[in-house]
């Protein structure tokens, strides 16, 4: 069972202010990790990315 609670941000800072260096390491990384989001690409990005690709070349006949 989870329990939602409303903690004030003064008080979360006094939390992570009392934090060992090990501990406030391990959030920043996590908080890092949820931050950061993969970019979503547009449809065009993905065409001209995974689309055909035509070469000038010897072959231009072939």
């Amino acid at each position: 069972m989870k329990a939602k609670t409303h903690i004030p941000f003064q008080d979360l800072v006094k939390i992570v202010k009392q934090l060992s260096p090990t501990q406030k390491a391990w959030l920043q990384k996590e908080l890092a990790a949820e931050s950061t989001p993969e970019p979503k690409q547009s449809r065009l990005t993905e065409l001209l990315l995974n689309g055909p690709v035509f070469f000038r070349g010897a072959d231009q006949n072939h």
